[in-house]
């Protein structure tokens, strides 16, 4: 039997989580960030404690998520973009994600199918709350908690190189003790930055003057060494530079900083000076043994899915993700986010989530001035390729469900564009009114009459 102290605990939980739904329902702000520091907290430093046990240890962004699920219904319960076609998505992809989850309870337990899909649920609920806001209201708040995330990342991560020096991605340093990764950041808060400098130069995040702030930005993500982080990167920065909707401006910065960069590292070759950074880039940059180690387990993974139904719908939660590579069995996720969601949702699930990048990278592309900040449309194509690219060699990341959300709500809302081909477009024809009845003008004439026989 429960003691008091444990029952008054648990009302006091349930107050906090019922006054954290009013303001997440009232105050996106608060919501966005505290889910964006607890997700990127909890990555970064993966906690071994939670808030309770329930089968499987429920962690802080876990009721975070639960908590943006809850008010993403009751704004959807008031009409906010129900019905829409990328709102149903996303609806569709958190069923389907449940129904795996309840197969995998029912045949493997509860602790094994929750701890496999928790980071699925978290993204779905998160991108479910964004979505449920105006697109200008989540564009604003998201560059702005985007910008001081990357931010605080780059701070923390030159605190680590002024103390610990640049390693490579195959190094390891000393921490506590410990042996720990010598890169001060993983590969998601790499992403982080990445997004934040082109929101940046794109001028999505505020006054044209932060711009200057892309450049330090992605100057931490080259010394960051993760491959992941460079490709998605560098496929964002190229298709900047490549796009006919940038500004001129842009362009001539990027080439600028590009032949800095160049001069930079002739100076550095010739002179000597830094050249263990070079040398740590040039090992991190020609290293292929995690590839191809991703790419042999991809392999046997995908070799588990026999029947057609398994295709279709994947296998459910708790089936695991083990493989043997080199005579050593390997349980770690498949590190490809298609993979993984091909495995468990099936190439439904795939093509649900195709659908949904496609319908905002179209939608995307026909914002102008009127519908957001400058620069939005071209911003959140880039982030678009971003993702998918990071994608390729990672799973989506709890903290990306913001981003997530934000292209679902671009899909969702009504662009400029729309209402101006509306209001070309030509007026039904009236049907002409019958014509009034003649007026009578002249007073009535009197009719001569005959005087009357005597």
């Amino acid at each position: 039997m429960p003691t008091p102290e444990l029952m008054l605990l648990g009302c006091a939980g349930l107050l906090g989580f019922a006054l954290f739904v009013r303001g997440a329902v009232r105050r996106p702000v608060i919501a966005i960030c505290l889910f964006a520091a607890v997700t990127l907290w909890e990555g970064r430093y993966e906690p071994s404690y939670g808030l309770f046990q329930f089968g499987v240890p429920l962690m802080y962004a876990d009721g975070v998520a639960l908590a943006l699920l809850t008010a993403a219904l009751i704004r959807l319960s008031r009409g906010f973009g129900r019905g829409h076609p990328a709102l149903t998505a996303l609806c569709l992809l958190f069923g389907l994600t449940c129904l795996s989850l309840a197969a995998g309870c029912a045949q493997f337990g509860v602790d094994a199918a929750g701890g496999e899909a928790r980071h699925l649920l978290q993204v779905l609920s998160g991108a479910l709350y964004v979505a449920t806001l105006p697109q200008e209201q989540a564009l604003r708040y998201i560059t702005r908690v985007w910008t001081a995330a990357a931010v605080v990342l780059s701070l923390l991560a030159v605190a680590w190189w002024s103390d610990l020096g640049i390693g490579s991605n195959s190094g390891h340093v000393l921490v506590d003790g410990v042996l720990d990764d010598a890169r001060p950041l993983g590969a998601p808060e790499g992403l982080v930055i990445a997004q934040a400098a082109m929101l940046l130069l794109c001028g999505a995040a505020g006054p044209s003057r932060l711009r200057q702030l892309a450049l330090p930005l992605l100057a931490v993500i080259v010394l960051l060494q993760h491959r992941t982080a460079w490709a998605a990167a560098a496929l964002m920065l190229g298709a900047l530079a490549l796009s006919t909707r940038a500004a001129p401006r842009v362009r001539r910065q990027l080439a600028g900083w590009g032949a800095a960069l160049a001069l930079a590292v002739m100076v550095a070759l010739s002179t000597g000076v830094g050249s263990s950074v070079i040398g740590n880039l040039a090992a991190s940059s020609s290293d292929d043994t995690t590839l191809t180690w991703r790419v042999e387990g991809w392999r046997l993974l995908l070799v588990k899915l026999v029947s057609v139904g398994d295709w279709l719908t994947g296998l459910p939660f708790g089936t695991g993700y083990e493989r043997v590579m080199n005579s050593e069995l390997l349980a770690v996720s498949p590190h490809n986010y298609y993979v993984e969601l091909l495995l468990r949702l099936g190439l439904l699930g795939l093509a649900v989530l195709a659908a949904l990048y496609s319908t905002a990278w179209l939608r995307a592309g026909r914002t102008r001035q009127g519908d957001a900040e400058p620069g939005a449309g071209l911003a959140l194509r880039l982030l678009v390729l971003g993702q998918l690219a990071f994608c390729f060699a990672d799973p989506l990341f709890p903290e990306q469900a913001l981003v997530l959300g934000l292209l679902a709500t671009t899909a969702t809302a009504k662009t400029a564009a729309t209402e101006a081909e509306a209001d070309t477009r030509p007026p039904c024809p009236a049907i002409p009114a019958p014509a009034p009845a003649p007026a009578i003008t002249s007073a009535p004439q009197e009719l001569p009459c005959r005087a009357a026989p005597h």
